[in-house]
């Protein structure tokens, strides 16, 4: 019965070959770059969601995450909204602000919302490269659909984006993100706790003087 289950999981594990990895040594969950979306992620097979009604198809909620790491790195901006439900996200930004502040909003925000302020982030940093420090991987569990990843970004501000002139400062930004990803292989709810880049301290800044 053991390897039989062993085998099972071995089967339906998010695997470095089942995540269309070109190979390398170490497991699926230290890939460092984010992997292209699949085609299940628009169409998963009966199998598959039969798979994500038990509970299980933990594989292809992660494949849902990177598609949306890979959207941001690849500055595919109709393929970042595409990953979330189409009703909007609960967002909750766990953040320090720059003076020292700490702010835990929660949000309902649509996908063209979401996707209109990664447009504004990228134009700031055209430049931005997302790696991973630890990539996305789904949680324990049958019931568990949240998705956790520990990324960073580099690059350069070297954009002008909402009226900010770019400085040249190098990005340097990371953060660890929670994403609940439902049976529908959209993501529904983000939780997150990050650094702010040069731009998004500019932006803050100005926001703030102008409510002065």
């Amino acid at each position: 019965a053991f390897l039989s289950t062993k085998a099972a999981r071995c089967r339906y594990s998010t695997t470095t070959k089942a995540l269309g990895s070109s190979g390398g040594e170490g497991g699926p969950h230290t890939l460092t770059e984010p992997l292209a979306p699949i085609d299940s992620l628009a169409r998963p097979s009966a199998l598959e969601r039969l798979r994500l009604r038990l509970g299980y198809g933990k594989s292809l909620r992660e494949r849902v995450v990177h598609k949306y790491f890979h959207g941001v790195d690849t500055r595919n901006i109709s393929q970042i909204q595409e990953c979330f439900n189409a009703e909007g996200a609960t967002i909750t930004d766990i953040r320090n602000r720059p003076d020292g502040s700490t702010q835990n909003p929660s949000n309902t925000v649509t996908p063209a919302f979401l996707a209109d302020r990664c447009q504004q982030f990228l134009t700031a940093h055209p430049e931005c490269d997302v790696k991973f420090y630890y990539s996305p991987t789904c949680g324990r569990g049958k019931g568990n659909n949240w998705v956790y990843a520990h990324w960073y970004e580099e690059g350069t501000w070297s954009g002008e984006s909402e009226g900010l002139k770019p400085d040249g400062s190098p990005l340097a930004v990371q953060g660890q993100t929670r994403f609940w990803v439902g049976d529908d292989l959209k993501i529904k709810e983000i939780v997150i706790t990050r650094t702010f880049s040069k731009w998004e301290e500019a932006l803050i800044a100005a926001a703030s003087a102008d409510g002065e």
